[in-house]
Formats: C-alpha cells, sequence, structure tokens
C-alpha cells in the first residue's frame, strides 16, 4: 500500500519510476491504450521476446488492435548491421502476423543528425505518456520510469517518427537479410 500511495504521489508531479523492469505497467497500459501504442526497442531488450511476459504483452497489442483499433508500431534499433539477422526477422514476422507495423534501423547506418539523441527503449501510450526502460553500463534493466509530462512526451514522439521513418519496413528488412546470408551485403564490418 505504501508503494502505491508513493507512485499517486509521485503521479501528480506527473511521473513516477520503480526499480527494474515493471512488465505489469506495460501491459496494463497497453489494455487502456485507445488510439496508439508506439516503442522502440533497442538491441539490448531483444531477450525480453522470449519470455512468458512477452507473450502477454504480445496478446494484449493485439487485443487493443483487433478491440479498439488501436495502432501498434514497433521499431528495432539495432546497434550493428550484424543484428539484420534471421532471429531479427523471424520476430519482425511474428509481430506482422499480429498486425503490429515492425520496422528496423541500424545506428550507424542512419543520417548523423539521427544518431545524436537517445537510443534506449520507450514506449509511447496514445501520444501521452512515456514508458521508459534504463540501463545501467553492463545493459541491465535497472529502473522503470512512467512521464506524462507533455515536453518531454513530445520529444519522445518527435524521436519516434524521425527513426521510425528511417527505419526499414519487413520486406525491405527480409530482402537485407537475404543479400547478407548471401554474402553481398557489405556494410558496417569493423
Amino acid at each position: 500500500m505504501t508503494r502505491v500511495i508513493g507512485h499517486l504521489a509521485d503521479l501528480s508531479h506527473l511521473s513516477t519510476d520503480c526499480p527494474g523492469e515493471n512488465h505489469d505497467w506495460m501491459i496494463t497500459l497497453t489494455r487502456a491504450a485507445e488510439r496508439s501504442v508506439y516503442a522502440i526497442t533497442t538491441s539490448v531488450d531483444r531477450e525480453f521476446w522470449n519470455s512468458e511476459p512477452a507473450g502477454r504483452y504480445l496478446d494484449a497489442q493485439q487485443e487493443a488492435i483487433d478491440g479498439r483499433g488501436v495502432r501498434v508500431r514497433r521499431l528495432f534499433l539495432l546497434e550493428s548491421a550484424r543484428e539484420l539477422d534471421d532471429r531479427l526477422l523471424r520476430l519482425c514476422e511474428e509481430q506482422d502476423l499480429r498486425r503490429i507495423d515492425v520496422r528496423a534501423a541500424v545506428l550507424p547506418e542512419l543520417p548523423p543528425h539521427l544518431q545524436r539523441g537517445t537510443t534506449d527503449d520507450f514506449v509511447l501510450y496514445d501520444e501521452e505518456v512515456s514508458f521508459e526502460i534504463e540501463q545501467d553500463l553492463r545493459d541491465v534493466n535497472v529502473r522503470t520510469r512512467l512521464t506524462a509530462r507533455q515536453d518531454h512526451v513530445r520529444d519522445r514522439l518527435r524521436r519516434f517518427r524521425e527513426l521510425w521513418d528511417a527505419g526499414m519496413g519487413l520486406r525491405e528488412l527480409e530482402v537485407w537479410v537475404d543479400a547478407e546470408e548471401d554474402g553481398n551485403w557489405i556494410v558496417d564490418r569493423d
């Protein structure tokens, strides 16, 4: 009860956080979304997709799409072109089958102005609330934050749209992964 009261007090300032990952917040916000769910997922979070909470999260997104017409978009933000592989492609295809709009962007391949700025995981709900996961130096998820401050959400939305527009859709991603497997794609090979 003390923890809940603490979160409510924090929310009066339009922001609250908790240690670690809070899947319940993420799923509950998805179930409450009325118009849109826009997410950026970094390579740090790709292991999440094999977990039980990921199944509940994807089910909640599909229910939002089917039941309320919510638009769900996910951008996988990759540190390297080496991450463009069959595993990522299967993950994108699974989400595409659920009618989630999926794209991927490789950071080093983006224009310089898009390589600057935040690259952490976040989800925007109805363009009103930002759900954010903070990582430590070892890429461990250490904090979950909810923020409804208008200026912050507006900045996150602008960032999402810029990266989304620069990303590759599923069909383009399939071509790139196939070309890489054939040895024809020479990019980001340090």
